[in-house]
């Protein structure tokens, strides 16, 4: 899984919800879970993000199908994820 914030996140981890839903995820069900800052998080540029989120995909997919991983997003890490 990996959270893909809302533009304007410079902490991720204390913003909104994506502290949370990594801490439930990663303690309470085993799930291997990517909460990091992403680049450009103030204007959030589909030129920078997309491909900084599949980077993050081919890099954690432990040998697996980079296809086989969940991205999680929130206002515009949801439509980048699209």
């Amino acid at each position: 899984v990996i959270i893909c914030p809302g533009n304007g996140c410079s902490q991720i981890r204390r913003s909104n919800w994506y502290g949370r839903l990594y801490e439930i995820l990663t303690e309470k069900h085993g799930i291997q879970c990517i909460c990091e800052n992403f680049p450009d998080p103030l204007h959030a540029r589909r030129d920078i993000w997309v491909p900084h989120m599949r980077s993050n995909a081919e890099e954690h997919a432990s040998g697996a199908d980079p296809k086989n991983v969940i991205l999680v997003g929130h206002s515009s890490g949801a439509q980048a994820a699209l």
